[in-house]
């Protein structure tokens, strides 16, 4: 596969949603070998062998070429202990976890400078069923991501592009950034040193620009919303820019007492003003209404 090519990965919106948690490494080798299948067009079945070459594989993500071999190796042998869950439910309606391996054969790094793999039966059919529903984006656009936190945030804006918004509980991105309840307990831990990384890297190293805000009850942060959209093109000018997210004032107390009218109260402040913020600060269009949880 050439690297210099605009090759595209594509999973099955169910995969993208599933629960699982790979090393950088392994992840760009999982969206390598399936830009590398959809590009050969040659077909892909539960015997089909996956080769990454060590050379193509450095160019595309800018590894040293005196690392990429070893990095190759140390990623194949992880790969073919992880594994992915997602929920679903039996026959009779009853909900099930179920897991399964990504990779069901490998064979290590040759004279060539190739690793080889066999993707597992129920992978291969959700990077195949293109009447499913699927997940695409270019390869190039995560190439340079760093936290394998942002490739997952990705993953999942890239479900809905056409859209511009993702509307996810806390809940349910822990759950796909394979998180373990004893990690990042604290939700500002999680914000600061999760979801921001990820939206700095997507924001410096991807054609989109993400916003986040939270959504909350109370005071307790229950799930965030990302809008996004495509990098504007060169010739608009910064005015036309929609805000980075660090420029964004939340809508909080300060924000709507600084606008509340004399004698109004906070309940009738909140419902008057958040109109005027979505249009004014987060520049949505008054007749799109919230994206339900």
């Amino acid at each position: 596969m050439d690297a210099s090519k605009d090759v595209e990965v594509a999973k099955t919106n169910a995969l993208t949603r599933a629960s699982y948690r790979l090393t950088l490494i392994e992840q760009q080798m999982v969206s390598f070998a399936i830009a590398w299948a959809r590009d050969s067009q040659t077909g892909l079945d539960s015997t089909s062998v996956m080769k990454i070459s060590a050379s193509e594989f450095a160019k595309t993500f800018d590894i040293a070429p005196q690392n990429v071999n070893k990095q190759l190796q140390d990623g194949l042998d992880g790969l073919f202990d992880r594994w992915i869950g997602w929920h679903s439910k039996d026959s009779d309606g009853s909900p099930r976890y179920r897991r399964t391996r990504w990779i069901s054969e490998a064979a290590n790094l040759n004279a060539a400078g190739e690793v080889e793999f066999v993707f597992a039966p129920t992978i291969v059919e959700h990077i195949t069923r293109l009447d499913s529903g699927f997940t695409t984006y270019q390869l190039k656009a995560v190439a340079q991501f760093t936290s394998i936190y942002a490739i997952r945030l990705f993953e999942l804006l890239m479900r809905f592009k056409k859209t511009g918004w993702l509307a996810i509980t806390l809940q349910d991105l822990r759950f796909s950034f394979g998180l373990l309840d004893s990690e990042y307990e604290m939700t500002a831990d999680f914000k600061r040193k999760v979801v921001k990384v990820a939206l700095k890297q997507i924001n410096a190293n991807s054609p989109w620009i993400v916003e986040a805000f939270d959504v909350k009850k109370g005071r307790t942060i229950t799930g965030f919303k990302f809008r996004f959209r495509p990098v504007p093109p060169k010739d608009i000018t910064p005015e036309d820019k929609p805000p980075k997210p660090d420029d964004v004032p939340p809508f909080n107390r300060d924000w709507i007492g600084a606008r509340a009218r004399p004698g109004e109260s906070w309940d009738d402040a909140e419902k008057r003003l958040w109109p005027i913020y979505r249009l004014e600060v987060l520049k949505i269009d008054p007749n799109q209404g919230d994206l339900p949880l």
